[in-house]
């Protein structure tokens, strides 16, 4: 980097890759041109809490508690929008009803929802339907395995005889 009283130069290698006219007054806030940044931080330079927020009501209660919670964790309410652009590619690939069913869960679950845990869900939930499995809830004991019984806890765990040895 070279600084003059005019122009401030940026140096990669060797060469030159960048000059600026030198600003008189300090600025505090930093001056991004679109031109500079690589193409998909221009996409983050469009984006608005408000299209974030009016999607995900479009989506369902339970994604908008999800986006809000994006929008308003960080420091900046800039600092949720890979957040929230990364929900709308899970409602791309699987569906609303999917994403809001998942935002459900982990809203449910833990009252700091990241996007890996609605993917993660959404994810078994698309594996789920594609097996013709029931979700969870609906899900059927199949048996086998062991099964302790009432008898078991009431005595505190351990399986007494009836004369009291272990």
């Amino acid at each position: 980097m070279r600084l003059t009283r005019d122009i401030v130069e940026i140096f990669h290698r060797g060469s030159r890759i960048a000059a600026h006219v030198r600003l008189a007054t300090p600025q505090w806030d930093p001056v991004v041109k679109p031109e500079h940044m690589p193409e998909e931080h221009r996409k983050y330079a469009q984006y608005n809490a408000e299209e974030f927020t009016a999607w995900a009501a479009g989506v369902g209660e339970n994604t908008a508690g999800v986006v809000r919670y994006f929008l308003t964790s960080g420091r900046e309410v800039e600092q949720g929008y890979k957040s929230c652009a990364s929900l709308t590619k899970l409602a791309k690939n699987y569906g609303n009803a999917v994403l809001e069913d998942a935002c459900e869960r982990v809203l449910r679950l833990t009252s700091m929802p990241t996007i890996r845990n609605i993917s993660t869900l959404c994810r078994s939930a698309a594996d789920r339907k594609t097996a013709g499995e029931k979700p969870p809830a609906q899900q059927e004991s199949r048996g086998g395995g062991i099964t302790r019984g009432a008898s078991y806890y009431s005595k505190g765990g351990h399986r007494h005889d009836e004369a009291g040895n272990d």
